[in-house]
């Protein structure tokens, strides 16, 4: 699956009322994919090979727009209190792909002459899937 130019990321946040909320949204999306190598040895030879053994997702999101200061406290507190949040990502308004993880990463950056920003980290449990 590739995605387009231009795909809008969605961060959605189950509230008290366990509906789901979009705390969060950003034009663009970096998608990793982290694959674990484990040595293995044979008994006839001095070098090892490698075999893959895990892949990771993580979404990385540098310019979070969260609309509300309700969306800010859901999204701080999935982070704080290792709730997991829905990622989904969109072409044209429409979802594509979607998964669930855990916040690993949160970064609040409020200059003093600029607009205030945030980043995360998506660590996806599983994988992303096609929708």
């Amino acid at each position: 699956m590739s995605v387009k130019q231009g795909a809008v990321v969605r961060l959605l946040i189950k509230n008290s009322a366990n509906q789901y909320v979009s705390v969060g949204s950003e034009t663009g999306v970096k998608v990793s994919d982290a694959i674990t190598m484990t040595e293995r040895k044979t008994k006839d030879s001095e070098f090892t090979g490698v075999e893959p053994t895990f892949v990771k997702t993580t979404v990385s999101l540098n310019s979070l727009y969260v609309p509300s200061g309700e969306a800010h406290a859901l999204l701080r507190a999935a982070a704080r209190g290792r709730t997991a949040v829905t990622v989904q990502i969109s072409e044209d308004a429409v979802a594509v792909q979607s998964g669930v993880g855990y916040i690993s990463s949160r970064d609040l950056d409020a200059p003093a002459d600029g607009d205030c920003t945030i980043s995360a980290t998506i660590e996806i449990d599983g994988e992303m899937s096609d929708v």
